[in-house]
């Protein structure tokens, strides 16, 4: 994805998965920090090695025991880089790594869960140590970050209680920690009621853009959110990013 008003590259959306302690609650919407055990033992989820059975599969990498102290995250994520790049997967794109997954000028879209408050949205503190590692690039990264969710009408960017160790710790206050990188939050709910075209067409409101096609597989029209961040940025997710002088870049 390339930011309309300084060249930024493609990048590739990616989803990891991290594994941390287990949080055991008596209401599954009231998440407590003493709640880390059943009956006084703790308890914890074992991953065990597993090799799929179809051709060419993908590969899943993920890391046990991702909370350190207060919450934090940045080793589990930095193992977790380690790890993939075991496997010749690298998570920064560079001279040295051409087939890397983040360019230092790319524009990349993390898509959380905001639809839920409490336990059930994505953990906060995870957002935050990935972000780390993405601005952390060895190059200096000049791109932008941007949170991103449909929260499908009951979303939000600023839960008042949150999956993270601060339980006040929401996205928007996760995307204002990084000084003077590029990092935004955008919640696409407040796009939901407007059908729009895409940027390439001269409409640069934000919204959703609606296939004229009826989709016999899924039955619906299928739509995607177009819309400009805080920063400048038009982004199209399903073209990428535009420029006035150079069109989509994707």
């Amino acid at each position: 994805l390339r930011k309309s008003s300084s060249f930024l590259i493609p990048t590739l959306i990616v989803t990891t998965l991290f594994v941390s302690s287990v949080i055991i609650v008596d209401d599954p919407f009231n998440l407590s920090l003493d709640n880390f055990s059943v009956n006084g033992n703790p308890v914890h989820l074992t991953l065990l090695p597993q090799s799929a059975l179809a051709s060419d599969p993908s590969d899943l990498f993920f890391v046990q025991k991702a909370s350190r102290e207060k919450g934090n995250m940045d080793l589990a994520v930095s193992s977790l880089i380690e790890l993939m790049e075991t496997q010749e997967l690298y998570f920064y794109k560079n001279v040295s790594q051409s087939s890397g997954l983040i360019g230092n000028n790319d524009v990349v879209i993390l898509k959380v869960n905001g639809q839920w408050p409490y336990n059930g949205g994505t953990n906060t503190d995870l957002v935050k140590s990935v972000i780390k590692a993405i601005v952390g690039h060895p190059d200096g990264f000049t791109g932008e970050v941007v949170i991103a969710d449909n929260g499908q009408g009951q979303g939000s960017m600023n839960h008042a209680q949150t999956n993270s160790y601060y339980h006040d710790q929401s996205n928007t206050e996760v995307a204002g920690m990084f000084g003077s990188h590029h990092v935004s939050a955008f919640l696409w709910d407040t796009l939901r009621s407007r059908t729009v075209d895409d940027f390439n067409d001269g409409d640069f409101r934000d919204g959703y853009v609606r296939n004229s096609t009826w989709n016999s597989d899924t039955e619906i029209y299928v739509s995607y959110p177009k819309f400009t961040t805080e920063h400048g940025a038009y982004i199209s997710f399903k073209e990428g990013v535009w420029d006035n002088t150079t069109g989509f870049d994707s």
